[in-house]
């Protein structure tokens, strides 16, 4: 089983990498199609959203990111802090290798999850804000 793990990363990362060549590409061609249909027909689509890639929802990408990546971190730290301060004393009940692989999972799972949600409430308070505004 061990032969076949290579071959599988090496196709993962290159597709993956070879779907976001074309992801770009892909867009280039369709502006460029765009492009023709306004020289031909004469239509001005300068003026509507065609959700180009110049939306709102790229505005808070930054904030999603360091969220998650603050509470994957924060959730390392804490696996880590209660490995090592509350598992000593509970030898019996938490010492499997087990239960070690299911509190790192679940701490870091838990403060990633909970960074998302902070970050959707900022941005949330944000559009609110932007839109009583407008």
């Amino acid at each position: 089983m061990d032969w076949i793990v290579i071959p599988a990363n090496m196709l993962i990362v290159f597709g993956v990498i070879y779907k976001v060549f074309e992801l770009f590409v892909r867009k280039d061609e369709r502006k460029m199609i765009i492009n023709k249909i306004e020289e031909i027909k004469g239509v001005d689509l300068s003026g509507t959203n065609l959700n180009m890639g110049n939306g709102r929802g790229n505005k808070f990408l930054p904030l999603r990111i360091g969220m998650l990546v603050l509470g994957v971190g924060m959730g390392c730290f804490m696996a880590v802090l209660s490995m090592s301060v509350f598992l000593p004393s509970m030898k019996d009940l938490l010492g499997s290798y087990y239960v070690r692989e299911m509190l790192s999972g679940a701490c870091i799972c838990f403060f990633g999850g909970l960074a998302l949600v902070i970050s959707y409430i900022i941005e949330h308070n944000a559009r609110r804000k932007e839109n009583s505004n407008d």
